[in-house]
């Protein structure tokens, strides 16, 4: 009777765990089914899928700065839905790229300088925290939108080109609404057209909202 007793307890501890097994793999492949599980935080969409001619040694030069301080691409960083930054760089390469950051995460906002110790490459890189705008936060980026910041086409899809022997450029790259733009003009204080305009403007913004003096186009 013991022994009988013994060999119905193992039988219905086998079939529990039979049993809990199967409901297991039934429920994970429920979830799979259903896509729920830890989430990833998407990186930003492309506005313009192609790359520019000028992207691939531009970045190439930008990231051996970048990389000095650890800031990651813009481009490639996962965003959340309230994620705005704006990357101002002027671009003097192949020895000179400054720049300038400003970002929203988290509803929590920041503005950052970035410099070459020196004017040629390579050299240290600094970076310096530029605390908040004479405007404000929310004062500041919409002078930066009414300036069309968002909508500025790239120099290639216009005909306006700074063709001079000598100068820099000023590359912008936007992050809005989970959507990544990125777009440059050659020499534009030297430029008469509309979009060069905007772009002085721009400049102007900045440095009149964080008394910057340096990385000018």
């Amino acid at each position: 009777m013991h022994r009988a007793k013994l060999k119905r307890t193992g039988a219905f501890v086998i079939l529990v765990g039979v049993c809990a097994t199967a409901a297991f793999l039934v429920y994970m492949t429920s979830m799979r089914a259903q896509n729920i599980g830890p989430q990833k935080t998407p990186s930003p969409h492309l506005a313009e899928p192609a790359a520019k001619v000028w992207e691939a040694s531009f970045f190439s030069a930008l990231e051996e700065r970048t990389s000095k301080i650890n800031l990651p691409r813009l481009k490639a960083s996962a965003v959340a839905a309230d994620h705005l930054e704006m990357r101002y760089w002027y671009d003097g390469s192949p020895d000179v790229i400054n720049g300038f950051v400003i970002r929203r995460v988290n509803n929590s906002w920041s503005a950052l300088g970035i410099r070459q110790a020196r004017d040629r490459w390579p050299s240290a890189v600094l970076q310096e925290n530029l605390g908040a705008p004479k405007s404000g936060w929310d004062a500041l980026w919409k002078q930066l939108t009414d300036a069309d910041l968002l909508v500025l086409p790239d120099e290639e899809q216009t005909k306006c080109h700074g063709q001079t022997l000598d100068g820099g450029g000023v590359v912008i790259e936007v992050l809005s609404k989970k959507t990544y733009r990125i777009y440059r003009y050659s020499n534009p204080t030297v430029v008469t057209c509309e979009e060069a305009k905007q772009m002085r403007l721009i400049d102007h913004i900045i440095v009149q909202e964080f008394n910057l003096l340096q990385g000018r186009a």
